[in-house]
């Protein structure tokens, strides 16, 4: 059985040096139980067992309990110091991103060096700006990115053959399974303790996956300092086409951001970049979606704002950056997620609303109804 601990990943940094001052935690005010889980959540996530490696099931488990009571007591540590001394707990992907994004940005705009970073706990996948010299990031966004990746990549793997070729349906009930809960999460509807762990399928696997997260960060952080650097909180005159516009910009300016980090790292692609951030915007439109059924709405996927930006960055890359192509991973992946998409538009508020049931009731008996089995696989 071979274990992976994600080195980027929810830890604080052995040693702090000075530049760590403009990284701050965002003490938003949360319940204990909520904050605790948060952060538990953070720390469980950042050991992965790949499923190819397994001999024993039972030494595999033992592992998962281990790593779980680690991880309660870890958190607790957390929590005291993010309520108690205001230390700061940034997970090291924290450094890593910004230390990215100042150095593709610092030459043409040295003022990037002076923008400051708060860490969130909410569960969120969006950063924010909220001030003019502050961005404040959700420390949980790679553990979720990280997750929905894995899911999407093991998937892809169990259906490929030999020849790569994909001859199958992906199985809808077990994708839906392993994703909405982390959608419903989102939105602070969930306990963690409901929340499925996952095992990638194998060490390819999850190294894809993180490759593919780590870009997704470098482009939702770059987005928030676009919208620092190119002084769109100095428009006064925001309508809808206005707002359009500037996410727009923030999003091309975040492109040419993870580009210019490609260029140098031989480790990624434009190829990579592109499959990294068109699954980010689908993740984005499911999370919009189950907010909107959580309200007890319709969805219009016409009307999301997601589609439109995505649109915009697919012909930004294959009009001004020499992409010619996808690849069957990048397709798959996205026919997974357009899938996801119909599930929730045909079976809307009603669903959503007997998912969040189910999970209601496990806390009585401590196993989870399988909800997932009401989705048809056509």
């Amino acid at each position: 059985m071979k274990i992976i601990y994600d080195i980027d990943g929810f830890f604080s940094p052995a040693n702090m040096s000075t530049d760590h001052k403009l990284i701050s935690v965002d003490l938003d005010q949360q319940p204990f139980d909520s904050l605790f889980e948060q952060y538990y959540l953070g720390l469980r996530s950042a050991m992965f067992i790949c499923e190819d490696t397994i001999k024993e099931e039972n030494k595999a488990l033992e592992v998962m309990r281990t790593w779980r009571e680690t991880s309660v007591k870890s958190a607790m540590n957390y929590v005291y110091r993010h309520t108690k001394s205001g230390q700061v707990l940034s997970p090291d992907f924290i450094w890593i991103i910004q230390t990215a994004t100042i150095d593709e940005l610092k030459n043409k705009y040295p003022e990037v060096v002076n923008i400051q970073l708060r860490v969130s706990m909410k569960p969120r996948l969006s950063a924010r700006v909220v001030s003019k010299n502050i961005v404040t990031f959700p420390a949980l966004a790679r553990t979720v990115l990280n997750h929905y990746n894995i899911v999407l990549i093991n998937s892809i793997f169990r259906d490929i053959s030999e020849d790569e070729q994909i001859s199958v349906e992906p199985d809808r009930r077990n994708i839906a399974r392993f994703m909405f809960p982390y959608l419903l999460f989102c939105h602070g509807d969930f306990s963690v303790q409901n929340l499925p762990m996952i095992c990638a399928y194998s060490a390819d696997a999850l190294n894809i996956a993180m490759q593919l997260t780590n870009l997704q960060m470098l482009f939702i952080f770059a987005h928030e300092y676009a919208h620092i650097l190119l002084q769109h909180f100095e428009n006064t005159d925001i309508n809808s086409s206005t707002k359009m516009r500037i996410e727009n910009e923030a999003d091309l300016f975040a492109l040419k951001v993870v580009l210019g980090h490609v260029e140098k790292n031989n480790s990624y692609s434009k190829l990579a970049a592109f499959t990294a951030i068109r699954w980010l915007f689908k993740y984005q439109l499911l999370e919009e979606s189950v907010g909107i059924l959580i309200r007890g709405g319709k969805l219009d996927f016409s009307e999301s704002k997601f589609e439109e930006r995505r649109g915009e960055f697919q012909a930004e890359l294959f009009k001004n950056h020499g992409l010619s192509g996808s690849s069957l991973l990048e397709t798959r992946g996205f026919y997974i997620l357009v899938e996801l998409q119909s599930i929730l538009y045909n079976y809307g508020p009603e669903f959503i609303n007997h998912i969040i049931d189910k999970v209601n009731e496990s806390k009585k008996t401590g196993v989870i109804e399988p909800w997932w089995k009401e989705i048809t696989n056509k």
